[in-house]
């Protein structure tokens, strides 16, 4: 496709301007909220490095786990030997983030023009960067996590393949391997297929496929999992926790983002030329092929290998590239001045990734379409059609707008509670429209102008470096409480298995350096572990009395006045026995945390402030199930016969 150049390199002070937007927003857009999601996991992984003994007891690492598959345990255990986990995490984020935004910009230049760059490079910032199922994965995201760095490693090795460097591209893709092997393999096999469509001798690699077999035939690990099936205990609750394994558990919202990316890697592969075109093939073609291998080893054959290799992450690369292609639409459009049709794809990205449906494919039609069909229309009616394009674009916002005030009205109006500037920044047209106005004034503006709007940007960047530091209290006590097993006042034996309500396994393995005995994050890697459903599926229904209670609390207090704390609750006695009886199943945890007073004994409590509640002082209890025991009578729980 063919769009203006920039001949002469821009001057230090746009750069500076146009870097600093980039960051600003990325940062305003991925707020940190301290150790959480995946940065858990990894976490618990390092710890368990440095405390054996005690967290090989846990749920999720004592059917094996998947830290065997990286380096990235072994480099966090070094660090927390030398930086307190709350700043290694905090700053570890920060400056993946950082080297994200720097490769993505290298990957650009190797594969665009100069002055094609620029709008492709934000669009990669601040648009949609989730991929495969349920919005819960995305590239960049703000948790210090091997996949923020793995996934820069692997666009530096997209980079340095397009400008023939094969071995530094190998070597980029080895590490990004040792890091996270799941994120690397996607783009080993997008790069394959970028390889295979300049030279058909690289179809020679598959003759590897016979070989791998022939090694899970004799039973080497782990290809021995190629032929092995889930077992049905595993297979049933992989499918409900862990449901973005399976395609046939995808919703239509997933659904429609894939064909959103494929959609544009296809117009893409149509519009360009030379290796930008060979990259949007092979994306479209690795994407393509790893749904394909996913819904047939996992969806229908349930093999456990494959699972665990979760082919369907290759939609992030995929998504990066369609993301980065929406950049360049946007710089053509803009450049041709062709409002109409810069209306149209706003209209359509915003559908694909706001409304539920396929609504998004009948204007994305109408755009591909648009050299054909905009001599055919008179002035009038393609200024009509923009208008109702960018009028549509409105409307969604509106109901965006919308939902997010009722949650910001529900959150008491806290933006520690609920980030409503935030949220405002991951609304599509929103960052364009900043990102877009901006541009136009800049390049129509002289030498005062933009260094006015460079200092203007200043007080911008530095709301979003504060803001975003999102932590909840809770998150931040415990960080500021590392590696304290006496913070309850007895020191609990190393053997202890403690369940800790209302808190992420960071609370038992950071703090109080004790494993934990159930919380829904350790099911996470579950198809790493086998043998481990079982187990899970005992301790999930002992302990589900206790948490349906709990949540009843905790909407309870949510609901309540503004002007009145919530009335005191209680976890039945019928549910706290069933939590601490012995049973053939599995046994019990040896300490309960609560953050209710019960009418048994506690052990000891603990006490941190947090603004946003009603008190603002929160206190959690310990309980020793032999107490709960001795002192609660034996009755089923409510709705257990």
């Amino acid at each position: 496709m063919n769009a203006p150049t920039i001949r002469h390199a821009p001057d230090p002070l746009t750069v500076a301007a146009a870097a600093l937007l980039g960051l600003t927003l990325l940062f305003m857009v991925q707020g940190y909220f301290g150790i959480d999601h995946d940065a858990v996991l990894y976490l618990g992984e390092a710890l368990r490095l440095r405390l054996p003994g005690i967290l090989d007891r846990d749920l999720f690492f004592v059917h094996g786990s998947q830290g065997q598959y990286t380096l990235f345990p072994h480099l966090v255990a070094w660090a927390l030997d030398r930086i307190d986990a709350g700043a290694l995490f905090l700053w570890g984020t920060a400056v993946g983030l950082l080297f994200f935004a720097a490769a993505s910009w290298y990957a650009l230049r190797s594969l665009l023009p100069s002055g094609q760059r620029w709008l492709p490079w934000m669009a990669l910032l601040c648009l949609p960067t989730a991929y495969g199922a349920y919005r819960i994965f995305g590239y960049a995201e703000p948790y210090f996590t091997p996949r923020l760095y793995a996934e820069p490693l692997c666009l530096l090795a997209i980079a340095l393949l397009t400008r023939r460097h094969w071995a530094r591209a190998a070597a980029c893709l080895l590490l990004a391997a040792l890091l996270h092997p799941l994120q690397a393999l996607a783009a080993v096999l997008i790069a394959w297929l970028w390889l295979l469509l300049g030279d058909r001798r690289w179809l020679h690699v598959l003759w590897a496929l016979p070989i791998l077999a022939a090694l899970g035939l004799v039973g080497v690990r782990p290809f021995s999992g190629l032929f092995l099936r889930m077992d049905p205990a595993m297979q049933q609750l992989a499918h409900e926790v862990t449901g973005q394994l399976f395609l046939d558990r995808w919703r239509t919202a997933d659904l429609q983002a894939v064909g959103f990316d494929a959609a544009v890697l296809l117009y893409a592969a149509r519009q360009f030329a030379g290796d930008a075109r060979r990259w949007s093939m092979g994306a479209l073609l690795g994407l393509g092929l790893a749904l394909l291998a996913n819904l047939v080893l996992v969806d229908v054959l349930r093999l456990a290998l494959p699972a665990g290799l979760q082919f369907w992450r290759v939609h992030w690369l995929a998504h990066w590239f369609a993301m980065a292609w929406i950049g360049v639409l946007l710089q053509r459009d803009t450049a041709a001045r062709d409002w109409p049709r810069l209306g149209l794809l706003a209209l359509a990205l915003t559908l694909a990734y706001g409304v539920p449906g396929w609504s998004w494919v009948p204007v994305a039609l109408v755009y591909a379409g648009w050299p054909r069909l905009q001599p055919r229309l008179r002035p009038v009616m393609r200024v009509l059609l923009g208008g109702a394009a960018a009028l549509a674009v409105l409307l969604v916002f509106f109901d965006y707008l919308g939902q997010i005030r009722e949650a910001f009205r529900l959150a008491r109006f806290q933006l520690l509670a609920f980030p409503f500037d935030r949220a405002l920044f991951t609304f599509p047209a929103v960052t364009l429209a900043v990102v877009l106005g901006l541009g136009a004034l800049w390049r129509r503006s002289g030498r005062v102008v933009h260094s006015a709007l460079l200092v203007l940007l200043l007080p911008f960047a530095a709301y979003a470096g504060l803001r975003w530091d999102s932590r909840p209290a809770l998150h931040r006590a415990l960080e500021a409480h590392s590696f304290q097993p006496e913070l309850f006042g007895p020191v609990l034996p190393e053997s202890a298995q403690v369940y800790w309500e209302q808190a992420s396994s960071v609370a038992n393995w950071l703090v109080i350096n004790r494993a934990d005995y159930y919380s829904p994050q350790q099911l996470s890697g579950l198809v790493f572990s086998p043998g481990a459903a079982q187990d899970a599926r005992a301790r999930m229904d002992r302990m589900r009395p206790l948490r349906e209670e709990a949540d009843r609390c905790m909407l309870a207090a949510a609901s309540s006045a503004d002007s009145s704390p919530p009335a005191p609750c209680q976890i039945s006695d019928a549910a706290m026995r069933q939590a601490c009886a012995p049973s053939a199943d599995s046994p019990p945890p040896d300490y309960l945390v609560l953050p209710y007073r019960q009418p048994q004994p506690a052990r000891g409590a603990w006490s941190f402030r947090d603004p946003l509640a009603t008190p603002p002082v929160r206190t959690f209890w310990l309980y020793a199930c032999r107490d709960i025991l001795a002192a609660t009578p034996a009755v089923p729980p409510r709705g257990v016969p």
